[in-house]
């Protein structure tokens, strides 16, 4: 199945269309596309996913909620739960990551397979806060741009000393 403009539907909506796909014996896959331009810098890009995250969680508040507290409660979910997703989930971040320590953006010592997982706890563990609050305290705006923040400048590459800075 091909979703074009995905960017135009709710979580709930593509997470319908792509429960279609996959229910008959023969191996299928849901591709969506989108009309986004990506962004010039890593650092950019990396705001970007971390704000489409919480962005989804707070215009899904239900599912998100269903997500984060009920599923995992499951354990037979988490035992069925196909990795494939998250691991590619997990792979858009890694690309973030090594893209920009190759453009120098973000220090080469950084291990990415480490900081992956690191950003993805502390989005997931933003969203489960938003999900529990009863009151909302932050939008998942300023949640999304402090994030990043504490990311980027312990990500930033350091300058040359050729550079002036």
């Amino acid at each position: 199945m091909v979703i074009e403009h995905a960017e135009r539907m709710g979580l709930s909506q593509l997470h319908q269309l792509r429960g279609r796909v996959g229910r008959g014996a023969e191996k299928s896959t849901c591709i969506l596309l989108y009309q986004n331009p990506l962004t010039e810098t890593a650092r950019e890009r990396l705001k970007g996913f971390i704000q489409l995250h919480l962005k989804l969680v707070q215009e899904n508040q239900d599912i998100a909620q269903v997500i984060q507290i009920e599923l995992r409660q499951s354990s037979k979910f988490m035992k069925e739960y196909a990795n494939e997703k998250f691991f590619a989930y997990l792979g858009i971040l890694e690309s973030i990551i090594t893209e920009g320590q190759h453009r120098g953006e973000f220090r080469k010592s950084a291990n990415a397979e480490i900081l992956k997982r690191t950003i993805f706890g502390a989005i997931d563990e933003m969203a489960l806060e938003w999900v529990l609050m009863k009151r909302k305290r932050y939008s998942m705006e300023q949640a999304a741009t402090q994030l990043c923040e504490l990311f980027v400048r312990g990500l930033k590459a350091a300058a040359s000393p050729t550079s002036g800075q």
